[in-house]
């Protein structure tokens, strides 16, 4: 099956010139070369193959090859043997004649590979001219030994690294020995006799190889290079868009076409996979006019020319699109040339394969030029300003478009990877939020401010000159701002989830107490009521005096049972986390000294530990809760350093890990100053800072409006704690305030 994948993959390759080429595969070959064999049997081109054979068979072999591909480990091997053989074997070769041809037999029968160097000495006797000899680096830590090689015209070193297909291997391997057979001959021709001592050339004989087919060699030799270069070139780019602007500019220019397209199958104009067998066009470009374009898509269909080429995976190569034929299946859409007032003639679309052999996209090149510098005027458009693609520029083309595939799938693998992992970071944050709703989008949001105030950096100038932030580096505070409280996730729930000072539970049993307290007041002035009462019919006390007493009685109880319910008011306001003052000092004091004797209980209405949590001074935290939660930017430290970050992105654990601290050391958790803090942490401080105040209602604190929260941001600043130029940027750049919009609930828009 895979032979076949091969040979159908070659039937979109240029063909070779009818050049009978035999090839002998040294049988020491790593499984790497071995794979070039079914390769070059689909190309035409014989595979001698030598296996534990005699010298005789070699000889035979070598007198019938082509050439010879060996390795390169393999020939260095051989080659230095040679060499440090050579001086031995010239001293005794005259006095021991009779030995070395013993020495023959024996090797004869040995069960040894017979030497590479010996066979290339043979054969070059035989074929009466260099054999070539193709050198293969299919490692590269080999690269270096290719200086110790001999140097030799008929030696091709060839770096396979440089590949990625055994297709492009063997096709360029194929055209370099086409280049060395020219280069052969053009020499013969150079130490030939005069034309008048030589034989008119007959139909049996072809014609000797002029000097213009030799620069043509020498050209086609320059194009092949220039190919690789821009293989090599695109290689390098992660940017899918850029990948495909470079491959469709340099498909225009190497084969002199005044227009073209690149489309991609199956994705949308996102570069997202779609489950849609859709064609969409990405890119376009005209070199005569200047025309607009926006990315569509179309239906896979053989009725089109792209789509027929993506279904079959064949090269279309249309001469004139306005004739062709109605006999095929395919046909050409005039629709664009009408509304444009363009001329479409000659056409070739290349399909883009992967090594599974499936169509990912195509290449659509329109009108070949005499040059590509010249402008065809569509207006007063004639039939000579158009050329047709020839054989060349096919071959150009389909090389061109192997690499470019290679290429494009890396670039989109790497943005899949990419997206893969944002949406994994993007799930665990929420699932985190899920712990604490209150925080819900907190992450989201500071990452977004966070990347708006450091693009608003780059083009700010000033003080911000030298914090030109990459590409990369935005993506590190991207990420870095998603997950600064991923830490989070180490803090137990009740702690962080807590809304009043006093847990609710143990708070209810207060509020109780408070309650059993006021009964006790009620229950005390009516028995003392009743004692009264009791005392006056006794010693016949006047009903004007006794009611007197009474309501003396009656006032002074209501006072403290009015006083009692007072405190209890505000105690419960007080546990939702307003700050400690001396009032409320002064009212827990208080009822920390009474006692509530119950039917089955009795202790202080307010008891030492709930006394300790009441006399929080701010928010609902206790020092030992606030430390706590605090150490979730530890969390989030040891979490992000377990995770293998590539290069462009190790500073994220570091990025995240100081967002708390201040520029004067007061921060936590480490209490760094300025010097130590990176510049993309002071930009998420204040945002983070920004987007806790005036967020939805948190537990330990209300959601407040925009000018309070610049006031306090302000604060901070003039205490020396932020960057007073990052806040200003912060304040007024206009990004940011749409973003802030975008963002806000509608109390704030009113705001804003």
């Amino acid at each position: 099956m895979k032979n076949k994948s091969n040979s159908a993959r070659l039937n979109t390759l240029p063909k070779t010139p009818k050049i009978p080429f035999e090839v002998l595969v040294y049988d020491r070959l790593a499984k790497e070369v071995r794979a070039l064999r079914p390769t070059f049997e689909a190309l035409g081109m014989k595979t001698l193959s030598v296996f534990q054979t005699t010298p005789a068979s070699h000889n035979r072999s070598l007198t019938k090859a082509s050439f010879v591909i060996i390795p390169i480990n393999v020939f260095l091997e051989q080659h230095t043997q040679a060499m440090t053989t050579t001086a031995a074997k010239s001293k005794t070769e005259a006095k021991t004649s009779s030995k070395n041809r013993t020495l023959g037999k024996k090797q004869k029968s040995s069960k040894n590979h017979p030497s590479i160097i010996t066979w290339l000495n043979e054969a070059e006797i035989k074929h009466k001219d260099n054999l070539p000899l193709v050198i293969l680096s299919y490692k590269k830590a080999q690269l270096s030994d290719v200086q110790k090689l001999p140097r030799k015209d008929n030696i091709l070193v060839v770096d396979q690294t440089l590949f990625n297909s055994n297709v492009l291997v063997t096709h360029f391997l194929a055209r370099e020995l086409i280049h060395f057979k020219n280069r052969q001959a053009a020499r013969k021709l150079t130490s030939a006799p005069p034309p008048a001592a030589q034989k008119p050339p007959t139909e049996k004989t072809p014609a000797p190889i002029t000097e213009n087919r030799n620069i043509a060699s020498e050209e086609r030799e320059l194009i092949s290079k220039e190919i690789l270069n821009i293989g090599l070139n695109i290689s390098k780019e992660r940017d899918t868009v850029k990948i495909l602007e470079e491959i469709l500019v340099n498909s225009m220019r190497i084969t002199q076409a005044d227009a073209g397209s690149i489309a991609i199958r199956g994705m949308d104009k996102e570069l997202k996979k779609t489950n849609e067998d859709v064609l969409t066009f990405y890119i376009s470009k005209n070199t005569s006019r200047e025309l607009h374009f926006s990315k569509f898509s179309m239906p896979v269909s053989k009725k089109s020319l792209g789509g027929y080429t993506t279904i079959t995976g064949k090269l279309l190569n249309i001469k004139d699109a306005y004739q062709i034929s109605n006999r095929k299946i395919y046909s050409f859409n005039r629709e664009f040339d009408e509304k444009t007032h363009f001329r479409t003639k000659s056409v070739i679309v290349v399909p883009m394969i992967n090594q599974k052999d499936e169509t990912i996209g195509i290449i659509q090149l329109i009108n070949k030029k005499a040059s590509y510098e010249k402008i065809i005027d569509y207006k007063n458009f004639k039939q000579t300003d158009v050329l047709s693609f020839n054989d060349e520029d096919v071959t150009k083309l389909q090389a061109l478009a192997s690499l470019a595939t290679i290429s494009l799938q890396n670039a989109i693998l790497y943005h899949e990877i990419d997206h893969l992992f944002h949406s994994f970071v993007e799930a665990s944050v929420s699932a985190v939020e899920q712990r604490d709703p209150a925080t819900s989008g907190h992450s989201f949001r500071v990452s977004k401010f966070s990347t708006l105030l450091a693009e608003a950096c780059n083009g700010a100038g000033g003080i911000f000159s030298d914090w030109f932030f990459t590409t990369t580096q935005l993506r590190e505070l991207e990420y870095a701002s998603l997950l600064h409280d991923f830490g989070k996730i180490g803090v137990r729930e009740h702690v962080l989830l807590k809304s009043h000072k006093i847990e609710q539970t143990r708070f209810v049993n207060l509020i109780r107490k408070f309650d059993v307290m006021i009964l006790n007041f009620q229950n005390q002035s009516y028995d003392e009521m009743l004692d009264l009462f009791r005392e006056g019919t006794k010693n016949n006390i006047p009903m004007l005096e006794l009611e007197q007493k009474m309501t003396f009685i009656k006032t002074k109880w209501k006072k403290k049972i009015d006083r009692l319910k007072e405190h209890k008011k505000i105690i419960e306001r007080y546990n939702e986390g307003m700050p400690l003052t001396n009032e409320i000092k002064k009212i827990i004091q208080e009822c920390s000294y009474l006692d509530v004797d119950a039917t089955f209980f009795k202790e202080k209405l307010i008891t030492s530990e709930e006394e300790k949590f009441l006399s929080i001074p701010y928010g609902t935290l206790s020092t030992n809760e606030r430390i706590e939660i605090q150490s979730h930017v530890t969390h989030t430290f040891e979490f992000l350093k377990k995770i293998p970050w590539t290069d462009e992105l190790k500073h994220i654990p570091e990025i995240a890990h100081y967002h708390h601290e201040k520029l004067d050391g007061s921060g936590y958790p480490i209490g760094i100053k300025a010097i130590a803090i990176p510049n993309q942490t002071k930009i998420m401080t204040i945002c983070d800072i920004y987007d806790a105040l005036t967020s939805a209602d948190r537990p330990y604190k209300k959601s407040m409006n925009q000018n309070k929260a610049i006031e306090i941001l302000k604060s901070e600043r003039d205490t020396g704690k932020l960057h007073p130029d990052l806040l200003e940027l912060f304040i007024r750049n206009k990004h940011i305030r749409n973003a802030i919009k975008a963002n806000s609930t509608p109390e704030l828009n009113v705001i804003l």
